[in-house]
């Protein structure tokens, strides 16, 4: 089996983690959990198909572009306080995810609610669901 990165494809792509930035209302997030620092889901399919029982089938565009970005802190993280400040304000804010491969941002945000919080022997994670209203989304893989 042949490698995708093979002269004929070249190098599909680089991604390192130090490139991933994320502001929220202006401020920079740091100190994220181990493992996952950020995943991004949008909530809706871009299309809906409902077919009837003889096959005909309609396609119905989708134009929610709404998504749910989970942010996972370590708990001594200082970003934890402005993630708080926003959660218990209520407070609409912007946000701006660069990393490597793609370039996301919203303008209207809402944190959905507090993060669990347990304590243990070793510090935690805390994982802050962040509700974009309208998510944009931009490849920079190739260039």
């Amino acid at each position: 089996m042949s490698s995708f990165n093979s002269a004929e494809t070249g190098l599909m792509a680089k991604y390192n983690a130090n490139d991933t930035t994320l502001m929220v209302d202006g401020e920079l997030m740091y100190g994220f959990a181990a493992d996952t620092m950020i995943s991004v889901a949008y909530d809706n399919d871009n299309v809906t198909v409902s077919q009837d029982p003889q096959g005909t089938a309609v396609a119905s565009i989708n134009n929610k572009t709404g998504a749910t970005l989970t942010v996972n802190l370590n708990e001594t993280s200082p970003s934890n306080a402005k993630l708080t400040e926003l959660a218990n304000t209520r407070a609409e804010f912007p946000l701006d995810l660069r990393t490597s491969t793609v370039h996301q941002t919203a303008a209207h945000c809402y944190i959905s609610k507090m993060p669990d919080n347990t304590a243990a022997q070793n510090a935690g994670d805390r994982a802050w669901q962040i509700h974009a209203l309208n998510l944009d989304t931009e490849s920079l893989v190739g260039r």
